[in-house]
């Protein structure tokens, strides 16, 4: 399956990301034509688990800039805590020598948090794709569009809304 197609699937399953350690958040340049949107999902894994998913997106147009992803499983059973960690580290593993696309892993007692953290404006596409492949993915052209990302986050059940 493809890179983006794995993110939304994985974040679905409550896996993703690529782990390079202590990642940051930066600020972003939000000028009046770039549009700022949060997405959300929320899921129960069992009745121990839960998940909560939160995408902040970034777009000019129809091009994504800049998607900045923190997902967070949340149990009391250490082995479904276990299971998410390593699925977590092995998806990072992919990406881990990718320029511009940072992730963090941190466990905790009760929870595992992915961060992920993918500059668009910056990252070697060709790259990127190339390692993803071409097909099931938010590229069209090497552009990453955001058209393409609402189709696949609406087949995940992830909302968006603007952010004034």
């Amino acid at each position: 399956m493809k890179k983006m197609g794995w993110i939304l699937l994985i974040g679905l399953l409550f896996i993703t990301a690529c782990e390079k350690e202590n990642v940051q958040k930066k600020e972003v340049n939000t000028s009046n034509e770039m549009i700022h949107e949060h997405c959300t999902r929320i899921g129960t894994i069992d009745s121990n688990s839960t998940v909560d998913m939160n995408y902040e997106l970034y777009y000019t147009g129809e091009r994504i800039n800049r998607i900045e992803s923190i997902e967070s499983v949340t149990s009391t059973d250490s082995e479904v805590l276990d299971t998410y960690e390593n699925a977590y580290r092995t998806i990072h593993s992919y990406y881990v020598d990718i320029d511009h696309y940072d992730t963090d892993l941190v466990r905790t007692e009760t929870n595992v948090t992915s961060t992920m953290i993918i500059d668009y404006d910056h990252i070697n596409i060709a790259q990127l794709v190339a390692l993803e492949g071409e097909e099931d993915n938010i590229f069209e052209n090497n552009v990453p569009m955001i058209s393409k990302y609402r189709e696949l986050s609406k087949k995940m059940g992830i909302t968006c809304e603007k952010v004034s």
